[in-house]
């Protein structure tokens, strides 16, 4: 579980009250992945947010195999910054796919 003072640093969460950070971490999960593992695949449902803690997660789009490349990175996360804004638009579903 994050510690309320990281979630103090996340954008989204700035001007939150202390109430509101305290259930925001009681909903956290903190996981661990191996690098190259996916997170979520592009047109998944977005039921829940990511908010990077340590290492690099990158965006892309999966391109169809016989591509000269297998995926195509369009952004890469740091710490401390959230991604899936996915889970907050309709249609609800993943736009990209998410790697460590």
């Amino acid at each position: 579980m994050p510690s309320l003072d990281f979630l103090r640093k996340i954008d989204i969460f700035k001007g939150l009250s202390e109430d509101q950070l305290v259930s925001i971490q009681a909903g956290c999960h903190q996981k661990d992945y191996l690098k190259g593992k996916k997170f979520f695949e592009e047109g998944e449902d977005a039921a829940q947010i990511f908010v990077e803690v340590e290492g690099q997660v990158d965006l892309c789009f999966d391109i169809p195999a016989g591509a000269n490349s297998e995926v195509s990175t369009l952004s890469a996360i740091s710490p401390a910054n959230i991604f899936v804004w996915s889970s907050f638009v309709t249609p609800y579903k993943y736009r990209l796919s998410a790697y460590c």
